[in-house]
């Protein structure tokens, strides 16, 4: 009987062996055939390359974008996204923005793609939004590639809400106007504690900001 337990358990691992070089004989396989996909996906990178070269080697920014890439890859997000505005204002600064050619644009949009990641990374979504802005004032584009699906809309909609936010935390805001869809408009009231004496002042200097829902 323990021969035979033996056995069974020495079958065991072989099958889950050989399903083991199976599986990875198959994924080696796959990782074969995506190779080349992988490689024609990196295209853009060897053109964006050639645009860094372009216009950020003869003003001396290439180190600089370099150096905010090693500042991510060490996880200082908030490091590189200094380094990242730092060349897009100068850029702003030495080209013009009324006239931006279709290489300055795609330039332009890769830079602040590049500061919305990395201030996504950071943790500074409020900054991110004002990245987006930004970026639809020079360049015209509702969104960035590295989040498509964060554009103008949410980025004008996350500032209100944060800065609704910042305003109840402080006590500064009475009323929250939001804004429907078919024009009408809703106010919502914040409750202030009957036993504060200064409520009565609160509601008279208090803020009413827009906030937009559609």
């Amino acid at each position: 009987m323990e021969k035979k337990r033996e056995m069974i358990s020495y079958l065991k691992k072989v099958m889950k062996s050989l399903f083991d070089v199976f599986e990875s004989f198959g994924l080696l396989c796959s990782l074969v055939f995506v190779l080349p996909l992988e490689i024609l996906r990196r295209f853009d990178r060897i053109y964006f390359q050639a645009l860094f070269l372009r216009f950020l080697l003869p003003r001396g920014l290439l180190a600089s974008l370099y150096r905010a890439k090693v500042d991510e890859k060490l996880g200082n997000y908030g490091h590189a996204a200094v380094g990242i505005k730092g060349i897009i204002r100068t850029l702003e600064a030495e080209l013009d923005p009324e006239h931006l050619s279709p290489e300055e644009s795609r330039l332009f949009i890769e830079l602040f793609g590049r500061l919305m990641k990395l201030q996504f990374l950071a943790g500074q979504i409020d900054h991110a939004s004002v990245t987006v802005i930004n970026a639809n004032a020079l360049t015209g584009v509702s969104c960035l590639p590295a989040y498509p699906e964060f554009d103008i809309k949410i980025a004008h909609i996350t500032r209100a809400g944060i800065a609704a936010g910042k305003l109840l935390e402080e006590g500064g805001l009475a009323t929250l106007m939001v804004r429907k869809s078919d024009g009408s408009e809703v106010h919502q009231k914040k409750k202030h504690p009957k036993n504060k004496k200064s409520s009565t002042q609160v509601r008279r200097d208090a803020k009413i900001i827009p906030f937009p829902v559609d």
